[in-house]
């Protein structure tokens, strides 16, 4: 049978599914296509969640500047604002019944 993305081919005694909880399946129990689905996955999980890492920090891990005795330092310009939208919908209505709103 086909081995499936998160599966070990049933050729291993007993199949183990990978990732249940408290088990570990060594790599090379794992086909090619289950690895390479895990790659896949990881990374496009991996590039989602770049969004939120600040871009300071990336610059700092490919320069191969992150490490537990480092401080990442930044010194920028920015601006915060602060906004209370209570009411907002109520204000928009209002502003589209004028011709000019």
């Amino acid at each position: 049978a086909e081995v499936l993305p998160g599966q070990v081919s049933e050729s291993c005694n007993p199949p183990t599914p990978v990732g249940h909880p408290g088990i570990v399946v060594p790599l090379d129990r794992l086909g090619d296509n289950v690895k390479r689905w895990f790659n896949e996955r990881n990374g496009q999980t991996l590039h989602r969640a770049l969004a939120f890492v600040p871009f300071v920090l990336q610059q700092a891990y490919f320069k191969n500047m992150l490490d537990e005795k480092n401080i990442v330092i930044h010194r920028g310009s920015g601006a915060v604002a602060f906004t209370d939208a209570s009411g907002f919908s109520t204000v928009t209505e209002k502003l589209a019944r004028r011709s000019n709103g």
